[in-house]
């Protein structure tokens, strides 16, 4: 069970990082894609992933299981599709506070995991605090909307998009050769 629960985390933020290079990088690249645009894609995903959530709650069984809540997130999912899509304009003139909010969440992920070096004793655990500490420097400037960065760069949030995404992959795979290492120095001191 508690595998299950780390491949979900290492899931959730794997998936934030793909989504947050491919935003970024769209949005830097591609002058025919706007903000409503993904604005809606985002918010009839969310109504796609509230449906999949549902109907794996029920498929797997998952309501015999009283600290499951994957009905609740797939109704939360559900009704925040439903609300976006109605008020798709509020969506889109947020878009960037919400993006901030994403990196906000990819930074918390790799200062876990910066912690966790620690613990560990790896040498790259400096890398992983500076990492994160970009990340969530960035995505305050976002969501606060600090003007004195973001006036004279405007590309400031999808840049912070890509990066984020790119520093969140590259920490994940600091993370993954340190404990492959730490195992097999285990398993040597053992034999």
């Amino acid at each position: 069970m508690e595998k299950k629960k780390r491949i979900s985390g290492l899931g959730i933020q794997v998936a934030l990082s793909i989504v947050c290079i491919i935003l970024g990088a769209l949005l830097l690249l591609s002058s025919e894609i706007n903000v409503t645009t993904l604005s809606v894609v985002f918010c009839v995903a969310l109504l796609f992933a509230g449906a999949a959530a549902l109907f794996i709650f029920f498929f797997t069984g998952a309501y015999r299981r009283m600290n499951d809540y994957s009905f609740a997130v797939g109704v939360l999912m559900l009704l925040l599709g439903v609300c976006g899509l109605v008020r798709i304009d509020l969506v889109a003139g947020s878009f960037y506070a919400y993006t901030g909010i994403v990196a906000l969440v990819l930074g918390v992920m790799m200062l876990q995991s910066a912690v966790s070096l620690t613990v560990l004793g790896s040498p790259l655990k400096i890398m992983q605090f500076i990492f994160a500490g970009i990340v969530l420097l960035c995505s305050v400037v976002i969501i606060d909307n600090v003007e004195l960065i973001l006036a004279p760069i405007p590309v400031f949030p999808e840049i912070t998009l890509l990066v984020s995404g790119a520093l969140s992959l590259i920490g994940l795979c600091v993370n993954w050769f340190t404990t492959r290492r730490q195992k097999s120095e285990e398993e040597t001191e053992e034999e």
